[in-house]
């Protein structure tokens, strides 16, 4: 019965350092995420946005759209100030807007992540499925 005890209580303590250790791996890979997350957010001046007639875009459906032509005349302080993200200090809807800008901002990264980890088999299956499908368009009212 001792014998037990004592082997119980080391196992408690293995259990409590093994947990700890975990803990303190999260933390450290946690770090490194807002780290790296910081480094590669960078804001951009309302100066260096495209001008109408700019295609510097590699996405022909950015081409199709022509937004170029779409943007050109559009004041660029109110494009900036619409696509902002919303003060941590607001109240009301602009809090609700941050929230739901910040979880929308993380459902993208997270998307990212999920892309740049996926082989390019996955990728190819995707496409191949999308070409052998027919349009679908939403319902109507």
């Amino acid at each position: 019965m001792l014998n037990h005890i004592i082997k119980g209580q080391y196992i408690a303590l293995h259990n409590t350092a093994l947990l700890e250790q975990v803990n303190a791996n999260l933390r450290s890979a946690k770090e490194k995420i807002v780290k790296k997350r910081t480094r590669s957010t960078k804001l951009i001046p309302c100066e260096e946005f495209l001008t109408g007639g700019e295609i510097d875009e590699a996405n022909p459906w950015l081409r199709q759209t022509q937004w170029a032509e779409y943007l050109l005349g559009i004041n660029r302080g109110l494009l900036c100030d619409c696509i902002a993200a919303p003060t941590e200090e607001a109240n009301g809807l602009e809090a609700v807007a941050r929230r739901i800008w910040v979880a929308m901002g993380e459902v993208a990264q997270i998307s990212q992540q999920i892309t740049k980890a996926t082989g390019n088999a996955i990728r190819s299956e995707a496409v191949r499925t999308e070409k052998d499908r027919s349009p679908v368009q939403p319902l109507q009212a």
